[in-house]
């Protein structure tokens, strides 16, 4: 089980172009000053690069998750539960170093039961 008791740093970024393991190093240096306890939220609407979530799993430590526009289309539907999604996505992240579980992933795995079981932060 995992607790969520992390602090969030996002940056969300639309261009006509995907984002690249570049983009990514702003991010991570942000959160490199910060606490331990800190995550990284990419958020690109056009997406990212072939070669960005092999690079973050090569980087381990960068502790950056991924979301991309669709994402954001089914949080905003009512589809996917934002605070529930990210828990999700932290999960894989940790449990299984995947810096990226799409939408659609996650509400197979949500319905299987086969996501990391995760336990709420009682802070809001």
């Amino acid at each position: 089980m995992v607790s969520l008791r992390w602090m969030i740093i996002a940056e969300c970024r639309w261009r006509e172009r995907v984002a690249n393991g570049r983009d990514l190093d702003g991010l991570a240096g942000q959160v490199t000053r910060s606490s331990k306890q800190t995550m990284r939220l990419f958020l690109s609407v056009e997406g990212w690069s072939e070669h960005v979530v092999p690079l973050l799993k090569q980087n381990a430590e960068k502790s950056i998750i991924l979301m991309h526009g669709f994402c954001v289309r089914c949080v905003l539907s009512g589809e996917v539960d934002l605070r529930d999604f990210v828990l999700a996505k932290a999960a894989v992240l940790s449990f299984e170093s995947e810096p990226f579980l799409g939408a659609p992933e996650y509400l197979a795995r949500r319905t299987e039961g086969s996501l990391p079981k995760l336990v709420r932060s009682s802070v809001a």
